[in-house]
């Protein structure tokens, strides 16, 4: 109803729609907290039309009045859409409103629009802009010589990494061959204590035979003491028994 102001089906209230509706579902026909279209007490559809003009319509019984409630006016015996005082008021100014003509367009101008007035650029401004063009010239240079220097900077990262991968890779090897010297250090030690164990566990030493006694048949220099020995073969003029010059 082109008329009416918008209402909602959900609440039954006026100046909304049931899209942005957040309030209790309310039934249109007894005002019961359900859905309008499963209520027992709505009235019945119309019939449909007879195709055939001999054929009578069946007889519709007529709904029962008594359970109505209007959920708008709270009424008793009518329903949103039949009797409901609430809507008959609402759509009576509507229906009485004239709408209002737009207002008339205005007449075409008849002299042409006057000529925007020429701005004279001042020197300070073309200096400005002069230099601004010279800084973006200076910032594009400055940008592809950090750019050329980009190249050799990572060049110099992967070379780090690599040097870090190789002294990790020479630590690992050097705590390798420190381990294995240790070991043989180790196992050098063990032996050597070994081999004092069983030196130890050897008998005595046997005595220096002691020098032949002087006889009737031994040399003089046999006879003569150790000191008397080192002294008669240390003088350059001594003889041997048989003549010779020692």
């Amino acid at each position: 109803m082109k008329d009416e102001q918008s209402w909602c089906f959900r609440c039954w209230g006026f100046g909304h729609i049931s899209r942005y509706c957040f309030a209790a579902e309310r039934c249109a026909w007894c005002s019961g907290p359900h859905d309008s279209r499963s209520c027992p007490h709505r009235a019945p559809p119309p019939a449909a039309p007879a195709s055939d003009s001999a054929s009578t319509p069946p007889q519709v019984s007529p709904p029962d009045t008594s359970l109505w409630e209007c959920p708008r006016c709270h009424q008793a015996g009518v329903n949103v859409w039949h009797g409901c005082a609430r809507r008959q008021t609402v759509a009576a100014p509507a229906a009485t409103t004239i709408p209002q003509l737009a207002p008339p367009l205005p007449p075409p101008r008849s002299t042409p629009h006057p000529a925007l007035p020429t701005i004279s650029v001042s020197p300070q401004v073309t200096a400005l802009s002069n230099t601004v063009a010279a800084l973006q010239s200076r910032i594009a240079s400055l940008e592809a010589a950090l750019d050329g220097v980009e190249a050799p900077l990572d060049r110099l990262v992967e070379q780090r990494a690599n040097l870090d991968n190789s002294l990790q890779t020479l630590a690992g090897s050097q705590k390798v061959i420190f381990k294995k010297i240790i070991a043989s250090v180790a196992t050098f030690t063990e032996k050597m204590d070994l081999f004092v164990a069983r030196f130890e566990t050897l008998p005595a030493a046997v005595a220096p035979r002691a020098p032949p006694p002087c006889g009737a048949r031994a040399t003089p220099f046999a006879c003569a003491s150790p000191l008397a020995r080192a002294a008669a073969a240390s003088s350059p003029g001594r003889r041997t028994p048989r003549g010779r010059v020692r």
